[in-house]
């Protein structure tokens, strides 16, 4: 049914008091109805809470076709709109095409969306299937779709067996793709309860959103991605190196993809650059491997050549959040959204 107006102010407030930056809809597995979801909007815009949604309604899907509803659904709102290059795949148009109309609608309510994409071939999602056998989130079935494959448990059954879908597994405290046999014999030992992944990102289309600019030079595509730490493909510092070494970025703009733009994006002003009072977190790269060797965060070494040496954290919450953060014992950061760029000259 209906979310009433009252359950979703509370669930936001709710969010917020007990210490989270904000919401995110996970239109791609869980969604509602594109009225629903433009009201989520609303009231996390309402309340100043991160809002950030992977595209796909009951309306539509976390394709291209969702994106089409984003203008209506944001209306005179803000949105950070996850992972762009996942809505363009090929899987409505042809994928060179969902990216110029994907970055024609960002650069319209350039004012209002935040974005970013990820450059990993592989995509992170989830094998699960209801009691009739049918996959039930519309992100796999798009991924088997694409290759002919149905959309059932057979489908992913045999998708895994094809080498097409890896199953997610964990080994001596290593992440690693299983594939083939013992991907299936995860994926039936669970129940299809696993986590997956499939090639299903184009290289072209990362290329394509990492590097477009609107006429004033400026990035429409705020940053690079990793889309998740719980897949072994964060290889956002490789590639976007890569695309230095290819021309399509200057060092300085790999800087403002990596660091400074997500910074802006959420609020962190402190982050992102080199100046006094900043706050020193830093991460030196190899320009011969393309890797990340060393890491600081607040002038402390946390990652030296692959290997992580640092230990703790610090919480970053709303105004709202301070006192669950404080209560928790652990160090926190008050962060004012109000000053994202997300959030820049809202009055809403």
């Amino acid at each position: 049914g209906r979310l009433s107006q009252t359950v979703l102010r509370d669930t936001v407030t709710s969010a917020l008091r007990q210490g989270c930056y904000g919401i995110k809809i996970l239109g791609g597995y869980h969604p509602f109805t594109p009225e629903d979801s433009a009201r989520v909007i609303a009231e996390s815009n309402s309340q100043r809470a991160y809002i950030a949604f992977h595209l796909g309604t009951t309306e539509s899907g976390s394709h291209l076709e969702g994106f089409r509803e984003v203008p209506q659904m944001v209306g005179d709102g803000r949105l950070h709109v996850c992972h762009v290059n996942s809505y363009c795949r090929g899987v409505i148009e042809d994928a060179s095409d969902e990216c110029d109309e994907a970055l024609d609608i960002l650069h319209g309510m350039s004012d209002q969306l935040v974005s970013e994409a990820y450059h990993a071939i592989q995509n992170g999602t989830t094998g699960l299937c209801d009691s009739d056998g049918n996959v039930i989130a519309d992100v796999p079935r798009n991924c088997l779709r694409l290759r002919g494959y149905d959309t059932t448990y057979q489908g992913m059954r045999q998708a895994i067996m094809d080498g097409y879908g890896s199953v997610v597994a964990q080994k001596g405290g290593q992440i690693y793709y299983a594939r083939r046999q013992e991907a299936l014999n995860l994926f039936e030992r669970a129940r299809s309860n696993v986590g997956m992944s499939f090639p299903v990102n184009l290289s072209s289309s990362a290329f394509t959103l990492s590097s477009a600019k609107n006429a004033n030079d400026e990035f429409i595509v705020d940053a690079v991605s990793t889309d998740g730490g719980s897949h072994p493909r964060n290889v956002a510092i490789q590639t976007t190196m890569a695309l230095v070494e290819f021309g399509a970025l200057t060092p300085l703009e790999m800087a403002e993809k990596l660091s400074w733009g997500p910074a802006r994006m959420m609020g962190l002003w402190n982050k992102g650059h080199f100046t006094p009072g900043a706050d020193a977190d830093i991460t030196i790269l190899d320009p011969q491997r393309n890797k990340a060797v060393m890491s600081f965060v607040a002038g402390s070494m946390i990652m030296h050549y692959g290997r992580p040496v640092g230990s703790g954290g610090t919480l970053l919450v709303t105004p709202q959040g301070k006192s669950a953060a404080k209560d928790s014992g652990l160090p926190y950061q008050v962060v004012d959204l109000s000053e994202s760029k997300l959030y820049a000259g809202y009055t809403g």
